[in-house]
This record gives structure tokens, sequence and C-alpha cells, in this order.
């Protein structure tokens, strides 16, 4: 099954972002069900049994990480067919529900008469309850998230809302249909899923979210969206270079690496850094080429404001 590789961050660059993250990153171990992709998406494993020769829950740890930006995970990938009967959702769902969760607030799936479909439209699940507790992380409904297959050549890559949960909280590792088609995993709700393999990076709070089912049913919206918010994630490297247009910023540049910013200007220029609710963090200037050491930074996103005598610019950038 071909599998899709959405805008325009490496996905690969995603991923090392994320393992690099994992050794410094706040994260609490969640207990989950061991989901076995050919078991209908139960949370129990066929490979285990009881005295009775009854299949028995089989307890997986998952790694929930955190960071200001974003929650991410290791997990495999189940199929939702929730409120959908059509194309590959149309046959027998072990675990079927006629209603997506978004429908809680509006009519979301097309079983409700809504647009959004599990077979058409991209979305992933997230468990209700402890452990996960998703609206402590800063997130809700209609969640952006990027989700990498890392066993796909090349790695896949797609964006989505979160627009499902799974209402056994100790289960992690879900999408619709469709989205699991995008990532290469067999996508038939009785036999597709897949065991391995997936990364789950959920974009926190609400500037990360679609609020309005339009939106959450737009998948070109999503990938827009989504690759902005993985590219601040991983910082893309950037030599700024303000338009000179009539000449205001000539000669003027600055370039964020690691722990500092190096400075290039045609004549005296003052720097700001600022938090993103608008707290000065530091302030420094001089003339020509600096470098200036990043202090008091901790996870998160800030503004850079850079003036010069013939004006100012601002950028963003995440610094971990």
């Amino acid at each position: 099954m071909a599998a899709a590789v959405e805008g325009n961050v490496d996905p690969k660059k995603l991923l090392n972002w994320v393992d690099s993250q994992k050794a410094v990153a706040a994260n609490c171990v969640v207990k989950a069900n061991g989901k076995d992709m050919n078991n209908g998406g139960t949370g129990f494993c066929t490979q285990c049994s009881n005295s009775s020769s009854q299949p028995v829950a089989q307890n997986k740890t998952i790694s929930l990480f955190q960071t200001t930006g974003a929650v991410f995970f290791d997990a495999d990938m189940d199929i939702d067919c929730d409120g959908s009967d059509n194309g590959v959702c149309g046959g027998t769902d072990p675990s079927h529900q006629n209603l997506l969760s978004c429908d809680a607030n509006v009519k979301c799936s097309v079983d409700n008469g809504g647009p959004i479909d599990a077979a058409g439209t991209p979305f992933y699940v997230l468990p209700v309850g402890s452990p996960f507790d998703y609206a402590s992380r800063g997130i809700a409904i209609g969640q952006l998230a990027a989700v990498i297959n890392r066993k796909t050549n090349p790695v896949s890559i797609a964006y989505a809302p979160f627009l499902d949960e799974d209402g056994v909280s100790q289960e992690i590792g879900e999408a619709s249909a469709a989205m699991a088609q995008l990532l290469g995993v067999p996508n038939d709700p009785n036999t597709g899923g897949q065991d391995t393999g997936l990364v789950y990076i959920v974009f926190r709070g609400p500037g990360a979210r679609f609020t309005s089912v339009a939106d959450m049913a737009d998948h070109q919206k999503a990938i827009s969206a989504g690759q902005a918010l993985a590219a601040a994630l991983i910082g893309s490297p950037a030599v700024i270079r303000p338009t000179e247009g009539a000449g205001r910023y000539a000669a003027t540049d600055f370039r964020i690496s690691n722990n500092s910013i190096s400075i290039t200007s045609s004549g005296r220029h003052a720097l700001s850094v600022y938090s993103v609710n608008g707290k000065l963090i530091m302030e420094k200037s001089g003339t020509g080429c600096r470098e200036y050491e990043l202090v008091n930074l901790k996870c998160g996103l800030y503004f850079i404001r850079l003036h010069t005598l013939a004006g100012s610019f601002q950028t963003k950038f995440i610094r971990y």
C-alpha cells in the first residue's frame, strides 16, 4: 500500500527531534493494553490466555512525553470506522459505534448527517480519562497532530485532527481508516492495523486546534496548519534575512543556532527576547557583528525582536 509524505517538513527531521527530546522532555509512563492488530481493537492479546483459554489483557508500557509545544508517544495503530458505513468501513467492525466523539457538540460524522467519514477523512484517536488525561495537556477535540510511520520507505507522515475517543482509557494508538491508508497501514477494521512503528506528535494549545467541523473535514487545511506547527517544533534552522525593500534593512541579518544568536548589522542594533505571553526575558545591544548567548530560556515559544537604526523585524522560534 502506497504511503504519503505530506507537507514540506522532512519526517526524518521530526523523528530526530522526537528521539532527542526523549532524553530531556518530562514524561509519564502510561500503562496501555496491547492492541493486537488482528483482534478488532479490543485491547486484548490473542497470543496469551488464562487457564480457561480466554484472552486476557496484556499490559504494555507506553512512555508519554510532553514539551511546551507537543505531546508525543510511540504506539501501534488500530483502525477506527466509527460513524461510517462506507467503503472499507462498510463491513463488520467488531467495535463499531454510530457516532464520533465530535458528534457530542455538533453533527460531524456521516452517520449523524455530518461531513466526516472515517473511510475518507483522516483523523486520529486518543483515550478518554486517566492515565492520558488529554484535557490537562492542552488537548481537545480538533487538536492537530503529525503521525509518522517509521516502517514505510520513504518514512511517511500525515497531518490530521483528533476527532474520536477510545472509550477504553488504557488503550492508545488508533486512527481512521483514511488516516491509516495515508500512512501505508492496512486499513480494514477487522484485519488491518500495525503493531509498532507509529509515532504520534500532538501539538498542544488552542492555536493548534480546529474548532469548526468544516475545518476538521478539510484535510488540505490540516496539512497546511500541521506542517507549520511541525516546522516550529524542530526550529527549522534559519538565517533570517529581512526583506530589504528600499534598503531599510540592508546588510542586517541574524542566525539562531543552539544557545546563541549571531547578528550582523551595518550599524547599531538592539535585541529583545520575549516569552509568548509578552514577558521580557533578555535585552542586548551592540554594533556590527555580535554573538549573544541565549539565557534564562526554558522549553517554550519565544518572540525575538531585532531593532536597527532603520527599523525592526520580528520572528518566532522554539527553544528546548
